[in-house]
Order: structure tokens, then sequence, then C-alpha cells
């Protein structure tokens, strides 16, 4: 859904890139020899931040414009002020400890000083335990409990408490789903104004990955980014 709104170029899972961003600045920066740059490492010292620009240049070329029929992008003036993002469920190893969770939040406030992150949680444990193991085998025999603990909600309101309000957004599907303003506002969040906030839901996954798909209404003209 979150895509639909203009000038939010959002794209889907990427395989948990994030990760190996994260292991490819760690194998550095947090290696004393290389940091000091002495003996067999050595080099010119590097300029602080310098590799999180390598960070949100690949996140942003794995997630490109439209482009034409020649590869090139249709609107690039329009391209350079989207907002990038994409959605990761494979963010949980992250966070699931606090350890895990305070070095993750130092990486991206490092790295990604700009990003904004809204974070999704389900506290309909019954629900989600049942849409779990109907559609992956590899959870089929857990309880609800035990599936609450593989997906565990509060790992992700940690992680958005951590990072505070100007940072992070909570929604929860429980909530959402069933009242579209919660997720209002979260787009409010973002800041677009009231003629973006969407009026019904994009769409329902019904029996694993396939989905029974509506349209939304268009946005009014006045619906834009303040």
């Amino acid at each position: 859904m979150l895509r639909q709104l203009p000038g939010l170029r959002m794209a889907g899972e990427n395989h948990d890139t994030f990760r190996y961003l994260k292991d490819l600045i760690n194998n550095v920066s947090n290696n004393k020899s290389f940091r000091h740059g002495g003996n067999a490492f050595v080099h010119n010292p590097i300029p602080s931040q310098t590799l999180s620009c390598v960070a949100q240049q690949m996140i942003e070329g794995i997630d490109p414009p439209l482009l034409d029929g020649n590869g090139r992008v249709i609107d690039p003036d329009l391209a350079s002020r989207d907002v990038v993002g994409f959605k990761t469920v494979t963010f949980a190893h992250h966070i699931n400890t606090p350890g895990n969770r305070t070095d993750t939040i130092r990486f991206l406030r490092t790295n990604f000083p700009c990003a904004r992150f809204i974070v999704n949680i389900n506290t309909d444990i019954e629900q989600r335990a049942n849409s779990t193991k109907n559609n992956f085998r590899l959870y089929k025999n857990l309880t609800a409990i035990e599936l609450n603990e593989v997906y565990e909600n509060g790992n992700y309101t940690a992680f958005a408490e951590l990072l505070g309000p100007d940072r992070a957004f909570l929604v929860d599907k429980a909530e959402w789903t069933r009242n579209i303003s919660k997720l209002n506002e979260a787009v409010s969040w973002m800041g677009y104004d009231r003629a973006c906030h969407f009026t019904e839901l994009l769409q329902l996954n019904m029996g694993g990955y396939s989905t029974v798909k509506t349209e939304l209404p268009p946005f009014p003209p006045e619906c834009r980014r303040l």
C-alpha cells in the first residue's frame, strides 16, 4: 500500500541485503588493524561515513526508478526527489537480543542518518499462528505462543522505542486492517497531507502467496508530501 503514495519508491524484499552491507562495513570498520592502517593494512585515512555513501547507493541501486526501453530514467528530476525504501521481513534476527538491537541501531544511525522506519507488528497471535501454520510447513506443529516467540512483537516494539518517535513509527496489523485510520497516522508521520490518506485496503492475501487484489481509488491532485 505504501508504494502507492506519490514520490515513494518502495521496493519489496531484497534477501536481507542489509545484513551483507552491515557485515561488509563491519569487516573493516571493526577491524583494529585495518582502522589504523599500519603495516600490511596501510592506507590513507578514511573520512568519516565514507562507507555510508556506499551503503545508501547500494539500497538505491537495487530499487531503481522507472526506466524506458533503453534503460534510461524516464523522469530524472522527479526520480531524484523520490523517497527510497524497502520492505524486509528478514530483519528479525538483527534485533532479537538487546545487544543485536544496540549494534543495529548504531549501524543505522551512522550509515542511514536520514532513514525512518515503519515497524509493523501483529498482536493477534492466534490469527498470525493460524496463517503461519497454514502456509509454512516449518511451523505447522507449533502453538500460537511458540509462534509468538518466533515472531516476537516485543523485539520490534523495543527497536521502535529505542529509535524514538522521530525515526520509527509502530503500527499493528491487528488494528490497521480493521481501522485504516491507524495506517493513515503513519502516512501523516511520513510527511504526506490528509489528501493522501487511504480510504480502503489494497489487497488481502488468501491461500499463501496467491492474492485477491483490488485497486485503490486514485489520489486527488492535491495529494503531496509536505
